[in-house]
């Protein structure tokens, strides 16, 4: 979609480093910190549409299980290990990121 529009895919990245890892921490915090499953649902979802545009490695289908998980209301300590995985993808995946950007 942004092939042959740096600006284009500049912005896109703006936008998604400015709100992916705030809503990261809140995922985070949200698996961390209780069992309010209809939460974590609805945060996996959000952030799951951000990374169908911004395609990082693996990181949708993490965000689409764990949002399944969290609807069944099953299987916490797989939610658990998916948020480990997203949490460690994303660290690599940030600094990537930042260095797209500036290369744009």
């Amino acid at each position: 979609m942004a092939e042959g529009k740096p600006e284009f895919m500049k912005q896109v990245l703006s936008i998604f480093m400015d709100n992916t890892p705030s809503g990261l921490l809140l995922l985070e915090k949200l698996v961390n910190d209780g069992d309010d499953m209809e939460k974590i649902q609805k945060q996996a979802h959000f952030l799951k549409s951000s990374f169908g545009i911004v395609k990082v490695g693996g990181m949708h289908e993490r965000l689409q299980q764990m949002e399944s998980l969290a609807r069944e209301k099953k299987d916490r300590e797989q939610i658990e290990a998916l948020m480990n995985e997203i949490t460690a993808i994303f660290k690599i995946a940030h600094d990537m990121i930042t260095e797209k950007m500036e290369q744009l």
